[in-house]
């Protein structure tokens, strides 16, 4: 399984990690409805804790 790490266009402080591969999501933190085709893919692996230190990483830098 692939997984891909995402941020909400909409509330811009919200990271994810998503299955590889699906068509859309719902951002946690805002609700809004997400065409995973349409945003930037952060960073994709098939190791789910290579996945959360990437996570970890870009919420770091997001922190004001």
């Amino acid at each position: 399984m692939k997984y891909d790490v995402i941020v909400c266009p909409e509330c811009k402080v919200n990271v994810q990690i998503i299955n590889h591969g699906i068509k859309s999501t719902v951002c946690q933190r805002c609700g809004s409805r997400l065409n995973v085709h349409k945003l930037r893919v952060w960073h994709t692996t098939s190791d789910l804790d290579e996945a959360v230190s990437v996570r970890t990483s870009i919420l770091m830098k997001l922190d004001p």
